[in-house]
């Protein structure tokens, strides 16, 4: 299969972020996450892998802040793609 056509530009490298267990704790996540960045980045994504929610329900408190709306991400698209733009 031939590679697509890329009108000679060689495309930027992905810089892809993958993150362990969060185990519910995505406010630890949060702050780590964007100290890497800092001074790692810019990447382009990042992936958590691993048990997204702790087994032990008390645990999971912080992120579900998140999910009921009580907590916003400092992430949003807009921002990531202006980072994806700014990188071509």
């Amino acid at each position: 299969m031939a590679a697509p056509a890329t009108g000679g530009a060689t495309p930027a490298p992905v810089k892809v972020l993958v993150v362990g267990q969060i185990n519910g704790r995505l406010d630890l996540l949060a702050p780590r996450v964007a100290a890497v960045h800092a001074q790692h980045g810019p990447f382009d994504v990042v992936l958590a892998v691993g048990g997204l929610f702790s087994v032990n329900p008390a645990e999971n408190q912080p992120i579900e802040a998140f999910i009921a709306g009580e907590k916003k991400c400092r992430w949003t698209c807009e921002a990531a793609l202006t980072g994806l733009s700014s990188r071509s």
